[in-house]
């Protein structure tokens, strides 16, 4: 995959349904994986070293309320973890990253704007990237 522009990207989400369906209205996705670390020092290191844990991931996204679609509003209600695939560049199908995650909703509307939603996904398990 060369380097992209993000206006192709499309994100999939398990709402209450077994499948993901398309997030309309999505306009930015965020991953961030992460990993525990414990000290591994002993008296008389002069440096900090460190023994590495477990992986772990999130993410965030958002966009414009879509007052068609309880997708997200489904997604967030669940009490199991919810499927998720971003897709960097849409024609690209065989590059994407996936996993399961809970996922958090913020809805935002203002007088003088767009009605927005925003959302933060806690990892479930394993990220992957095909």
């Amino acid at each position: 995959m060369a380097t992209i522009f993000g206006r192709n990207a499309v994100v999939y989400l398990q709402g209450s349904p077994a499948v993901a369906e398309v997030l309309s209205e999505a306009a930015e996705f965020h991953i961030s994986i992460d990993h525990e670390t414990a000290d591994d020092g002993a008296f008389g290191d002069t440096w900090t070293t460190k023994l590495g844990g477990r992986l772990s991931w999130s993410g965030s996204l958002n966009g414009n309320l879509d007052s068609a679609s309880n997708l997200v509003f489904d997604a967030a209600t669940q009490t199991t973890s919810r499927k998720i695939y971003v897709y960097p560049d849409r024609a690209v199908t065989t590059q994407y990253y996936y996993g399961t995650a809970f996922p958090k909703l913020t809805v935002d509307v203002t007088l003088t704007g767009v009605a927005k939603f925003s959302g933060s996904l806690d990892g479930d398990g394993q990220l992957a990237h095909n």
